[in-house]
């Protein structure tokens, strides 16, 4: 949190107190978006597998 409060602070310009520049904001929501595309692609590739089992086996069980 340290290092965000620096940054944002850099980052200052004529935008009210209390308020960041929208090109801040961008940034600091790129940064978490670029943290979280492993995690999320890895767990939609693990649903994707779920899925497929769940699938195959009511099919195999409606047809049995």
């Amino acid at each position: 949190m340290e290092g965000l409060a620096v940054q944002m602070e850099q980052l200052r310009g004529r935008e009210l107190p209390g308020f960041m520049s929208a090109q801040s904001f961008y940034m600091f929501i790129q940064e978490y978006i670029d943290k979280w595309k492993a995690p999320v692609r890895m767990a939609v590739g693990q649903l994707r597998v779920l899925a497929l089992e769940v699938g195959l086996r009511a099919g195999r069980n409606e047809y049995e």
